[in-house]
């Protein structure tokens, strides 16, 4: 699926909260394979939804009251085209012929004066990375203050911008590339000019990370003074609560997303179980248009629900050939299922993986049956895939019952089933090493 997304900033004229700032978002998607947009901002939990028209134009009304960085997405992935533009107030979108030049192919109806001040402080923060390196003594000399930049001016807004700028590719380099540096970013000076936890700033994607960096090493150091040596998930949980007049609530959100990221749900402890499950099903019902609580939340039901080391539920399902085939047709042997589809790129990719695999298994008569699955609704499709990726093995045709027993959730997914039926391991892919242990090490044969 295509993917198209347009960073922009919303720069306001003036700085009082007390008014609300118009704008809106017209362009035409026509000629890509998409019904809806996403509008992403760092100051909002949840994205808004925009339907396409039947031509596929769109239209977006909204206001703030302080700057905003908004990105415009769409397709499988949502990933980020970064075009740093500021705007001040209506932008005019034309996307059909993106694939060609997606930048000349987007139209500003508005690029004021404050707005193109905005766009030279984001060149020359990128500029001065660019010339400075990673060493801190030559990032610590990179000026923020907006009036050491050229021909920009003065501005609070930008100042903190600059600011945020800097210290959170500070902690890029740190964390993501293991760059030492022998100082804190909240040591730094830099930080201390930072406003905390101020919604005003919100609306810049490195104010929101280097916040909740700040608020996530505040819950920490009172987790180290609270004299509990083994704090679990809950007890994280409850120290984040307390805080919770303190932190904007959006802020709140991206700690609980990292929290809940950071732990793998099958090692947590009875009680930590029911407090993830709970915080996930709130943020799915709370958010339901945020992209990754869905992932979290589809990931968390493939764990709860996974069929590993449980007998593999009873199917009875059609064949190529026409003939009903059951899982008891193949008892006491060992089973590889393969759920794909013919629709599915990854899964054709995988096919020839598959038969390289079951070549080997028959030269070195290793005992396992191969067998597909597929979710097709058109059977000429599925048996002309399965000529052209030359599977010679049993293949059945899905139905609701199976899908629903096996709780197939993605493509492809394979099953190691044993002798007894159990359900040995679940993945996207299993290999001839796996095959190996549970035939003949994990089974004691």
């Amino acid at each position: 699926m295509l993917r198209f997304s347009l960073s922009i900033i919303l720069f306001m004229m003036m700085y009082s909260p007390l008014h609300a700032y118009f704008f809106s978002i017209k362009g035409n998607a026509s000629g890509l394979d998409t019904e809806i947009i996403r509008l992403r901002c760092p100051a909002w939990i949840e994205d808004q939804v925009v339907q396409l028209g039947d031509s596929g134009k769109f239209s977006f009304y909204g206001e703030f009251e302080y700057p905003l960085m908004l990105s415009i997405l769409y397709g499988e992935g949502m990933q980020t085209i970064k075009a740093d533009m500021f705007v001040m107030e209506d932008i005019m979108i034309d996307a059909r012929l993106f694939l060609e030049n997606e930048i000349e192919n987007i139209f500003l109806r508005v690029a004021d004066r404050r707005s193109i001040g905005f766009k030279k402080a984001k060149d020359y923060m990128d500029q001065m990375y660019i010339a400075r390196g990673t060493s801190m003594s030559t990032i610590n000399a990179i000026p923020t203050r907006i009036e050491s930049m050229p021909n920009i001016g003065t501005d609070v807004y930008t100042h903190v911008y600059g600011i945020t700028e800097k210290l959170n590719y500070i902690y890029t380099l740190k964390t993501r590339y293991g760059q030492h540096f022998e100082q804190s970013i909240f040591d730094m000076e830099d930080f201390r000019q930072v406003p905390i936890n101020d919604e005003r700033y919100l609306g810049f994607e490195a104010y929101k990370n280097i916040m909740t960096v700040y608020n996530e090493h505040k819950i920490q150091e009172s987790i180290k003074w609270s004299g509990n040596p083994y704090p679990g998930f809950k007890d994280k949980v409850m120290i984040l609560e307390q805080y919770a007049e303190e932190i904007p609530k959006v802020l709140q959100f991206e700690i609980l997303k990292n929290l809940l990221n950071r732990y793998t749900y099958t090692a947590l402890s009875t009680e930590d179980k029911v407090v993830y499950k709970e915080k996930i099903i709130r943020l799915t019902t709370d958010f339901p248009h945020n992209a990754d609580v869905a992932k979290m939340h589809d990931e968390l039901l493939s764990i709860i629900y996974s069929l590993e080391n449980k007998p593999a539920p009873h199917f009875e399902l059609e064949a190529s050939n026409g003939v009903m085939k059951s899982l008891t047709d193949w008892k006491g042997k060992f089973i590889l299922l393969d759920m794909w589809g013919s629709w599915c790129k990854p899964c054709r990719v995988h096919n020839l993986k598959l038969v390289e695999l079951h070549q080997i298994c028959k030269m070195n008569d290793i005992d396992v049956e191969f067998i597909s699955i597929s979710n097709d609704k058109d059977r000429l499709t599925w048996k002309n895939a399965i000529a052209t990726d030359r599977m010679e093995w049993t293949q059945l045709l899905a139905d609701d019952l199976f899908l629903k027993n096996y709780n197939i959730r993605e493509y492809p997914t394979m099953m190691l089933v044993d002798g007894n039926g159990m359900v040995k391991k679940v993945a996207p892919s299993i290999s001839m090493d796996d095959l190996i242990h549970y035939i003949y090490v994990d089974s004691g044969q």
